[in-house]
């Protein structure tokens, strides 16, 4: 299950609080993770829920990371868990360090 900031919310990361406004040509797509951790089985209900994670400073462009969470809707039990990295060209210059690091499981 791809995502993409905004996706199913076509204003998504455009009206995020405390991101200025930019030109969505200036968007690339950077990396995603996925972390499973029960399987979302035929006729399941789940509920996603987006947020913004991080908004880092990249000198000449910002990192934004988007956190998309989905869940179980009977019981609210976390299924997976997606982390989507895009790049804002010309929006950097901010200061923020990135905070958010992705963690890779152990090889068994």
């Amino acid at each position: 299950m791809p995502v993409i900031a905004g996706h199913g919310n076509p204003s998504g990361i455009f009206n995020t609080p405390g991101i200025p406004q930019f030109n969505p040509m200036m968007l690339l797509h950077g990396e995603e993770t996925l972390e499973i951790f029960k399987p979302i089985l035929p006729g399941m209900k789940v509920v996603c829920q987006e947020k913004l994670a991080d908004f880092a400073d990249k000198k000449k462009g910002a990192a934004a990371v988007m956190e998309k969470t989905i869940k179980n809707q009977e019981n609210g039990e976390v299924l997976s868990k997606i982390l989507t990295t895009i790049y804002i060209r010309g929006l950097g210059g901010f200061g923020h360090k990135q905070t958010v690091g992705v963690k890779f499981p152990k090889i068994p």
